[in-house]
């Protein structure tokens, strides 16, 4: 007998997988356990060989899960690529020697699953061989246990019959029959694989005795490809890479129908088209009852019928009917399908009578679905994905899911009532022993409003040290208390922010003085030194994992650890939302690895996107991916306003250190000897440069190692004082690398020991992710005296809070305002206990020169380091239009930036290759049609790769230069502004007042009627002057500097003196002069003496106390304005505005006089 292999195509390739396929196929009727492990063995030959192609290590020793989590790293490959891996190697591992009619079902999936995968290997790696290649329906053979099946099915729904029937006779002797019938199809199957086992057999000798020749032959093959690969320039490397991870995974109808059921299976589901299925089948001329709901059992059966034809899928838990699934080819649209799936929630039909129907309208299922098998793409959003609509309300949206939904998740989504939770809330007040402040209720109102708004995320920006953290514990707590939402995950992208949660969720009291937060709700946390809990409990309301946790359990599920439902949370809280990247920092070890920025971000965005959930971001900085992710702020709270209102702590004008070393920077002439040293090989030598070299303060410790300048500004920290390991005040250091801290940690030992007399080895440490234990150390900076400075390069930038910091050290430029006010916040909290009222902060590297401005404009480019020759070859190659349109747009933002950088050989060449500059070509790119535009490539190559030539430098190893130079610091100065001079500073700031006296209001009523001024309008005018580089304390310090006069004036003082010469008087003195002159305007009982000091008390305090301060805070406690309006029998609005014109009466006078 003539085989007909469905893998036919495979002969173009080693000899070796084709046979691995062919032997599946022959071997599946009478051994479909063979039939699983070859298959299995052909989805790792694939792995292998797609690895040694890209230049990854792979061979026996190395596992195929392994295997797949480096290749992973390597590429970005298609979802449904890595599924079907995935799906292969799983289905494999069940194959064991015991064999029931379950064997030969899943031996067929994974070959179909197998057939799938080996075409998208052909047309990726076939080269010429696979040009034109058309994908290739799946011949199906024939299943010697589909008869065996069905009759399984039917004795195990009659059995479940048998105990809830009034018939149980009639049902009993209905089991005999059928299990007898069983038995004689069990014979007739054994007698089938027998004889087909027989015909193969001889083959099947033949087949097996040359596979280690041909596998031989592949592994000779493989080591070829990676030498090839290895050996190819980085650039091509990185085309070859692009090329595949674009290559498209593309189904038959029948193979895709088996993902799907697959799909389903793994949320929990009974799905097999050809099996569960509604209608009666003819199995051996014999009549197979169709698939019915039963009892306790979670099934999806096929082709149920409805009015307008039958439905893909119906959906049932137990006896009750929850939704309808449409099912399309590969390559259709499914958004679109969600009106079919409407359809037949509509009309579906032939219900057994107990089964349970809820009438939602016209419809007779509340939940609809539909998809074609194709994981979820951003790019083909309506062509993949799994998308879905609940149709109990007519307002609701259709959206893609990233997964399915398993029952216990739809069970409990079902018994949500949103309306009734979003009334609670509104009848919510916020009477908790945890005392919230007015911006920090404000906050969860405006997320709340977006939760009833309907929308599907919000952001809320608070500066470092305004709590943050307590404002997400009261959310929670109010969303969970509502039953707004059943299970909330908080996320952490590192194991110390996780860690501080929990314990933030454990101790926190909300209601009650006695119970916690986690006394209410199960919080299922992180603990030190212990492995985290992947999976929450069904009574877990509050999960808190990290990142890496969940990209682990989302994207490389283990063997035994299941994939999570898109439903198991239905709200998600992401703290320090803006490390969505990575800005500057380097990823430890400790932390999953990751292979750069774009593939952290990806990564870190498809976690957050996988979960059918509500999104809130929290974070002190907005960042643009952020934004991206979680919209725009519904509520902001500024570092500024928070100073203006006492939360938080100002800094001092930084202290900029200058030394002969970060003035001049290092320098090397043409041939001079200097010592190299290799980070890869751990080699010093030496060598003669070949040009010039010159490094400013911006490459120290990053292209040259300075050990002279490192020395030399951590002894002037000792000897001026500024940082002092015996006083109570903590300090923190930020370096370059790893090894740059160490360096720094022993140069302030050995100045500590010089100018000390001695130092404890533990008050100076470094804490990085190379640390020993760096969590404990943490725990231990936050706690105790010891150690009193840390050394850092990333670990402590975000997210720790240590309140005892009070002095910041720069060694190292950052490229981000985002990173640099994150490494601010750690100083910015106030500190009661050793009298914090300011931080100070050392620049030896002139961050402040360095630092962007933050773009808000959202680029066009969104894959920033994707190059034109990629982008060329996408508008030529894509099958997809809307892919071409994408890349068309993408190299036309691209060249209208690059166009204004071109060298006068790269215009040349342009020019040639066009026919006109590039302004021109870029304006007639833009009117162009996408086919037109690839037309145009195809005729027209090379600009691409013109375009991606960099002007060639000096540089092009990795080497680092170690730097023999002496060091002096030669002074210091005051950072004001931009790096301006004190009494610049100060003229720029007169400048500026007096320019906009007369067009800023809030300017204006300080000039003129300083006592009408809000608090709202001051944090408006204080946020106007921070842009512009304008700042209280900075303006103190100036002053100071200038007239040598130490004045507490405020910001208000500053602007009058500006404006009209008024003198500068310390706002206190202001404040109490104003008591003074009330007090003894007229006699006052004591109680409302005691309210007018307590005005006076907060006024210091926040400079302004208006009318909506007076139900606030302090006065809230002492009655609030009902009681003070009683007690001085007259508004006390007229008090307060009396107050304050009193502050100001003197300055008014003078004016006048």
């Amino acid at each position: 007998m003539e085989h007909i292999s469905n893998f036919d195509f495979l002969k173009k390739h080693q000899e070796w997988l084709y046979k691995l396929a062919e032997s599946a196929e022959l071997n599946f009727s009478s051994d479909p356990n063979t039939s699983l492990i070859k298959i299995r063995q052909l989805g790792e030959a694939i792995a292998q060989s797609i690895a040694a192609r890209i230049g990854v290590e792979s061979g026996n020793n190395i596992k195929q899960i392994d295997l797949l989590r480096d290749l992973d790293y390597n590429l970005r490959l298609d979802d449904n690529v890595r599924d079907a891996f995935h799906t292969i190697r799983k289905l494999g591992n069940t194959a064991t020697h015991k064999f029931d009619s379950t064997s030969h079902r899943d031996a067929l999936k994974a070959i179909m699953v197998g057939h799938a995968l080996a075409m998208w290997f052909h047309i990726t790696f076939g080269g010429s061989a696979a040009k034109g290649f058309k994908i290739k329906k799946f011949v199906k053979p024939q299943d010697p246990s589909e008869y065996v099946r069905s009759l399984e099915a039917q004795v195990e729904q009659l059995k479940t019959e048998s105990q809830r029937t009034s018939e149980r006779i009639k049902t009993a002797e209905q089991l005999s029959q059928i299990e007898a019938e069983k038995a004689k199809a069990e014979r007739e199957r054994a007698e089938k694989m027998s004889a087909d086992k027989a015909a193969w057999e001889q083959v099947a000798e033949e087949h097996e005795a040359k596979l280690a020749e041909y596998r031989a032959k592949m592994d000779e093959a493989n080591i070829l490809y990676k030498a090839t690969f290895q050996a190819k320039p980085k650039d091509e490397q990185a085309a070859e890479l692009k090329r595949i991870e674009k290559s498209l995974f593309e189904m038959d109808e029948a193979e895709t129908r088996v993902i799907i059921d697959q799909q389903l299976v793994d949320a929990g589901w009974e799905a097999d088209t050809v099996n569960i299925r509604h209608a009666d089948r003819i199995i051996n001329g014999k009549k197979i009852p169709g698939s019915r709901p039963e009892p306790n059992k979670n099934k999806a059966i096929a082709e149920w019928p409805t009015e307008s034809g039958p439905a893909d899928y119906a959906l049932f838990i137990g006896m009750t009917l929850v939704g309808v699934i449409e099912a399309k080819k590969n390559a259709k649209n499914v958004y679109g399908a969600i009106d079919q799936a409407k359809r037949y929630a509509r009309g579906i039909e032939n219900l057994p009578e107990d089964v349970e129907v809820t009438q939602y309208g016209e419809f007779n299922t509340p939940l609809t679905f539909a998809t074609n098998g194709r994981a979820y793409l951003k790019q083909l959003e309506q062509e993949s994905g799994i998308w879905f609509l609940d149709v109990r309300d007519n307002t609701n949206r259709r959206k893609a899911l990233k997964g399915w939904y398993s029952p216990q998740e739809i069970k409990t989504y079902l018994r949500q009532t949103p309306q009734q939770a979003n009334t609670e809330l509104d009848d919510m007040g916020f009477d908790y022993e945890l005392k919230l402040r007015d911006y920090q209720q404000k906050a969860i109102l405006k997320v709340e409003k977006a939760i009833k708004d309907g929308k599907e995320r919000a952001m809320v920006a608070m500066a470092t040290g305004t709590g943050k953290t307590k404002t997400c514990i009261a959310l929670v707590y109010r969303l969970l208390k509502a039953e707004r939402f059943r299970r909330i995950l908080f996320l952490v992208d590192r194991s110390a922010l996780g860690e501080q949660a929990t314990v933030d969720f454990g101790e926190v009291k909300m209601e009650s003085i006695t119970n916690s937060f986690a006394d209410t709700f199960e919080v299922l946390g992180i603990e030190p030194d212990k492995s985290a809990v992947p999976f929450p409990e069904d009574d877990t309301k509050v999960h808190i994992a990290t990142v890496q946790g969940l990209v682990k359990r989302i994207m490389y599920p283990s063997d035994n650890g299941a994939k999570p439902g898109v439903g198991q949370y239905d709200c998600i809280v992401v703290d320090e939302c803006h490390r969505g990247y990575l800005l500057d920092r380097e990823l430890s070890e400790t932390e999953v690895k990751f292979r750069d920025q774009k593939d952290y971000m990806s990564k870190y965005r498809a976690v957050i996107e996988y979960f059918d959930a509500f999104k809130v971001g929290l974070t002190a900085t907005p960042a643009l991916h952020t934004k991206d992710i979680f919209g725009d702020p519904v509520f902001t709270y500024t570092y500024t306003e928070a100073v203006i209102d006492g939360h938080l702590v100002d800094h001092l004008p930084p202290t900029r250190i200058h030394t002969d070393l970060n003035t001049d920077g290092i320098k090397y002439q043409v041939n001079e000897e200097v010592q190299v040293y290799d980070p890869q090989t751990q080699q010093i030598d030496l060598i003669n440069t070949p040009d010039e070299l010159n490094f400013d303060v911006a490459q120290f410790n990053r292209k040259v190692i300075a050990p002279e300048f490192t020395k030399e500004i951590c002894r002037w920290l000792i000897e001026s004082d500024s940082l002092n390991p015996y006083s109570q005040e903590k300090s923190l250091i930020f370096c370059v690398t790893d090894k740059h801290a160490d360096d720094v940690v022993e140069a302030l030992k050995e100045a500590c020991e010089n100018y000390l007399g001695e130092v404890d080895d533990d008050a100076i440490q470094k804490i990085t992710g190379a640390s020993d234990k760096p969590l404990e150390k943490i725990r231990r900076y936050k706690n105790d005296r010891l150690p009193n400075i840390a050394v850092t390069v990333d670990l402590l930038t975000t997210g720790v809070d240590v309140p005892k910091i009070c002095n910041l050290v720069f060694l190292r430029r950052v490229n981000s305002r985002i990173l640099f006010e994150q490494m601010l916040g750690r100083a910015t909290r106030k500190c009661d206990e050793i009298s914090k009222e300011r931080f100070r902060i050392f620049d030896a590297v002139d961050i402040y020169k360095q630092l962007e401005k933050v773009n808000s404009m959202k680029p066009v480019v969104t894959k920033v380091d994707i190059t034109f020759t990629e982008l060329e070859s996408e508008i030529k190659e894509s099958p997809d239009p809307k892919l071409q349109q994408l890349a068309k747009d993408q190299f036309l933002a691209k060249l209208q930036s690059k166009k204004k950088y071109l060298s006068t050989n790269q215009h040349s060449d342009f020019e040639r290759i066009v026919g006109k500059p590039p302004q021109e070509f870029a304006q007639e790119l833009k009117n162009m049609k996408v086919q037109d535009v690839a037309d145009w490539f195809v005729n027209n190559p090379g600009l691409g790769e013109l375009l991606d030539m960099k002007v060639k430098g000096t540089g092009g190893n990795n080497k680092v230069v170690i730097s023999t130079h002496g060091d002096k610091v030669t002074g210091t100065s005051t950072g004001y502004g931009s790096g301006q001079k004190p009494e610049d500073y100060l003229s720029s700031f007169n400048k500026f007042v007096n320019a906009n006296s007369n067009r800023m209001v809030a300017i204006q009523t300080v000039i003129q009627r300083p006592w009408e001024l809000t608090r709202d309008s001051l944090k408006q005018l204080a946020l106007e002057l921070e842009k512009n580089e304008f700042r209280e304390e900075d303006l103190k310090v100036a002053w100071k500097e200038v007239k040598n006069e130490d004045i507490a004036a405020r910001i208000i003082g500053f602007i009058r003196q500006a404006a009209l010469g008024e003198a500068l008087v310390p706002y206190e003195q202001r404040v109490d002069n104003a008591l003074k002159k009330i007090l003894n305007s007229q006699p006052w009982k004591t109680p409302q003496r005691e309210w007018l000091e307590t005005i006076a008390g907060q006024i210091k305090a926040n400079i302004i106390v208006d009318e909506s301060n007076l139900n606030e805070g302090i006065f809230k406690q002492i009655g609030g304005i009902k009681r003070a309006s009683k007690l001085f029998e007259q508004p006390i609005t007229d008090i307060l505005s009396k107050f304050n014109k009193s502050i100001w009466s003197e300055g008014e006078q003078q004016q006048s006089a």
